[in-house]
């Protein structure tokens, strides 16, 4: 056995690893949600963790690229990021969705983003049957910073309500702009979605 070799695969696919123990987790809160939603501080302790590994696998995976690791960042491996994205997504907004605690106001803005987010899932199905390959690009990144901003905010207040303290209404009026933005910004990162594979398929349509 090339030791090398499979030394080199493993450092290659150490980004995916990440990313599989994302996908673990959310398995893990999806069990808390449906189950055990009381236990908000556990809740928030996998969400973050959950976070963590979506900026960590892609960080390290250009990270091995541009350090002589060619082959880190590949097809798979952003396919697979983007999967564990929208698998933490919509279990959060089964959270929102279902938990008394959280405020109509939030739970209003999540229907749309739930829409926004089913569309562009469906045109990364789209685009793995046509065989196009569309990177998320700024809209989408800005998006998921935001939306996590936002869906780590309401936790946070949930958790210093139960503790007995006050908490203003300005601090919900955050949250709920910040993820009336990840609306907006998933509306762009759709319609540049939808704009690349036109151009794309276009060409083809052209060969035909």
């Amino acid at each position: 056995m090339n030791w090398e070799k499979l030394k080199n695969w493993s450092i290659r696919n150490s980004p995916n690893a990440i990313t599989f123990w994302g996908l673990k987790l959310c398995c893990v809160l999806l069990w808390m949600v449906v189950f055990h939603r009381e236990r908000v501080n556990l809740i928030l302790l996998l969400m973050g963790l959950i976070i963590f590994t979506d900026f960590a696998d892609g960080y390290l995976a250009r990270w091995l690229e541009d350090h002589g690791y060619p082959g880190s960042v590949s097809a798979f491996g952003e396919a697979l990021d983007r999967f564990r994205d929208k698998f933490f997504q919509f279990i959060m907004f089964a959270f929102f969705l279902l938990d008394p605690r959280i405020s109509p106001w939030l739970k209003g803005v999540t229907c749309p983003l739930i829409i926004v987010e089913l569309l562009l899932l469906a045109t990364l199905f789209m685009g793995v049957k046509k065989k196009v390959r569309v990177k998320a690009g700024i809209w989408g990144k800005a998006k998921m910073f935001l939306m996590s901003v936002g869906i780590l905010g309401c936790p946070i207040i949930i958790i210093i309500q139960e503790n007995g303290v006050e908490v203003p209404f300005s601090a919900i009026q955050t949250v709920f702009w910040i993820l009336m933005i990840s609306l907006g910004l998933a509306i762009m990162s759709f319609i540049k979605h939808i704009k690349q594979y036109r151009e794309q398929l276009q060409p083809q349509s052209q060969l035909v």
